[in-house]
């Protein structure tokens, strides 16, 4: 017997790029870090599915203005699809 449901995880490594412009500056910093994802497939038939995803990355740029540098960024990306296997 088979269930309608199957779970994920996933770790990767996301590439961002901070740019930052302001009238008497202009500056821009990237990098790769790592991101984790969790989600769930609901299985509608044999060919088809829908998929529930998280993401969760985050970022700290090193730009730095008078002293003052940019916070550490926390991304939340929630998604829906649809799976078609061929």
């Amino acid at each position: 017997a088979s269930t309608d449901f199957s779970l994920f995880g996933k770790v990767g490594l996301a590439r961002w790029t901070y740019d930052l412009s302001t009238p008497s500056f202009s500056g821009s910093d990237d990098d790769i870090d790592v991101y984790f994802g969790i989600g769930a497939d609901y299985h509608i038939s044999g060919r088809s599915a829908v998929r529930f995803g998280a993401d969760f990355y985050s970022m700290k740029p090193t730009i730095s203005i008078s002293n003052a540098t940019p916070s550490k960024e926390n991304i939340s990306l929630i998604s829906i699809g649809y799976i078609f296997r061929l």
